[in-house]
């Protein structure tokens, strides 16, 4: 008896997070998605992403059935989707910022006000950009994960002034100290004349910043995945 109940307790609570079925869940026939966990996106810290981060996993494993149904679950969810939206102010290509020729991030409040039609266009086009668009590629996920806290932190910064080795150049040191030293040490670069990786190293030098966080790159390989859920059989 108490075996049985804790069983399904575990199930109901898998389908809380991943919005699978119960049925499924409880006969413990879940197929495993691996992909990079989007819970550990700074701006992302007090939001649980669990379906957000399901759902990259699905289409990164090109399962459609998980990712109908988790993108209906997202839409639910304005808070999750207004983090995906800031997807947008990167171009995963160049990890610079995008050529705003997508859609801008939304803020919960924006999402909420917008049409259901709306909102699944957005979510779908954000979707193309955190999958690496037809590439399906987790290394351009993580490429995304890397710069996007780098390209929030400079988002009040003219576009064209960024580009990708400034991001790489900046990505240990947000990692180390957070946004605000990103910003300074921007500010403090900008100051000396021209932005280069240069004197970014000699702005965060100057801050005290650079005995851990250069020489600046960020790391093109794989990061650890975790193992996200969904309803297909394992083949």
């Amino acid at each position: 008896m108490t075996s049985n109940h804790a069983r399904k307790n575990k199930a109901r609570r898998l389908l809380q997070r991943v919005k699978a079925s119960y049925t499924s869940a409880n006969a413990g026939t879940l197929h495993h998605h691996p992909g990079p966990d989007l819970g550990r996106l700074p701006t992302a810290a007090s939001t649980d992403m669990s379906l957000a981060t399901a759902l990259v996993a699905a289409r990164l494993n090109q399962c459609s059935p998980c990712e109908h149904r988790l993108s209906t679950a997202v839409l639910e969810k304005p808070q999750v989707l207004a983090h995906l939206s800031e997807v947008f102010l990167c171009d995963p290509r160049r990890l610079s910022p995008n050529s705003r020729q997508h859609p801008q991030p939304q803020s919960t409040e924006h999402l909420q006000a917008m049409a259901p039609q709306q909102r699944s266009r957005l979510l779908a086009e954000a979707l193309d950009l955190w999958a690496g668009s037809s590439d399906n590629d987790a290394r351009w996920t993580l490429r995304i994960m890397h710069a996007l806290p780098v390209l929030h932190a400079l988002r009040d910064e003219p576009p064209a002034s960024i580009t990708e080795r400034h991001v790489r150049a900046l990505v240990s040191l947000q990692r180390s100290h957070g946004q605000e030293a990103v910003r300074t040490v921007w500010h403090t670069a900008h100051s000396l004349g021209k932005i280069t990786v240069k004197t970014l190293a000699e702005a965060a030098e100057h801050h005290g910043y650079a005995p851990r966080q250069m020489p600046p790159a960020a790391p093109r390989g794989a990061d650890s995945c975790d193992t996200q859920h969904c309803d297909r059989p394992p083949k």
